[in-house]
C-alpha cells in the first residue's frame, strides 16, 4: 500500500470504531446497516490483501541460497566420485563433463547452476551401478535429484510473490474505490440526519472521517504519496 492508502485505511478503521460504539442508533436503519456491513467487509479484505502485497521476499531469498548450497554440495561430492572413476577407466570426456568446482556451481547464475548439477546427475545415473566400489550409492543419486527439484521449485517463488503482489495492488485499488463510494455517497449523506438528533454521534463520525498523515489532517482530495 501507499502511505496515503494506509492513512485512508486507518480512517476507515476509526469510522468503524465510532459506528460500533453508536450502533444502537443506526442498526435498525436497514440501508445504513447494510452500508456499514459492506464497509467492514472491504476493510477486512483490505487487510488480507495488504498482507499478500507486503509479503517479504527475504525468506524466499534465504531459502533459495540454502537449497542452492545443498544441491551444489551433493553434486560436487558425486562429481568427484565420477572424476575418480573417469580417471581410472581413462575417460577424459566424462571427467570434463563433471569438472565443476564449488565456485563454478555456487557463483553461477541460478539456472546455470541447476543445469550443471543436472549434468552431473545424468552422468551419475548412467554409471551408478558400476560405482559401488567408489562409494556411490543409489540413495546419493536420488538425494541429488530431489535437491535439484527443490531448488528449481524455489526459483519460481520470487516471481510468484511479485505476481501475487501485483494482483493485490489492483484489488486494493478497487476496494478503496468501493469504500470511498460507501463513505462519500452513502454513509456521509445519511449521517446528516443525525446532526441535530444525535450530535455526539455525528461529531465523532466527522472526526473519524479526517485522514491523518504524520500527525497532520488533510482532505481526501490530496495526492497520494508512495513510500
Amino acid at each position: 500500500m501507499t502511505i496515503r492508502q494506509i492513512n485512508k485505511l486507518n480512517m476507515c478503521l476509526a469510522v468503524l470504531m465510532v459506528l460500533t460504539r453508536f450502533r444502537t442508533i443506526w442498526e435498525t436503519v436497514v440501508a445504513f446497516s447494510n452500508d456499514v456491513t459492506a464497509l467492514r467487509s472491504n476493510v477486512d479484505t483490505l487487510n488480507a490483501e495488504r498482507q499478500k502485497q507486503e509479503r517479504t521476499k527475504t525468506g524466499v531469498a534465504k531459502d533459495k541460497k540454502g537449497k542452492k548450497h545443498r544441491m551444489s554440495s551433493l553434486a560436487l561430492r558425486i562429481g568427484g566420485i565420477l572424476q575418480s572413476y573417469a580417471t581410472a577407466i581413462g575417460n577424459p570426456i566424462l571427467y570434463e563433463n563433471v569438472n565443476y568446482s564449488m565456485t563454478d556451481l555456487i557463483d553461477a547464475r541460478d539456472t546455470v547452476t541447476a543445469d550443471r548439477c543436472r549434468i552431473i546427475l545424468t552422468e551419475a545415473r548412467a554409471v551408478e551401478n558400476l560405482l559401488g566400489d567408489y562409494n556411490l550409492t543409489p540413495a546419493m543419486v536420488t538425494e541429488l535429484s530431489g535437491a535439484i527439484d527443490e531448488y528449481v521449485d524455489v526459483l519460481a517463488a520470487p516471481r510468484i510473490a511479485i505476481s501475487e503482489g501485483s494482483v493485490s495492488t489492483r484489488n486494493i485499488a478497487g476496494l478503496f474505490r468501493s469504500s470511498d463510494n460507501i463513505l462519500k455517497n452513502k454513509l456521509d449523506k445519511m449521517m446528516l440526519s443525525y446532526e441535530t438528533t444525535n450530535p455526539d454521534f455525528f461529531q465523532e463520525y466527522q472526526n473519524a472521517r479526517i485522514i491523518v498523515d504524520l500527525g497532520k489532517g488533510h482532505t481526501e482530495g490530496e495526492e497520494e504519496v508512495k513510500p
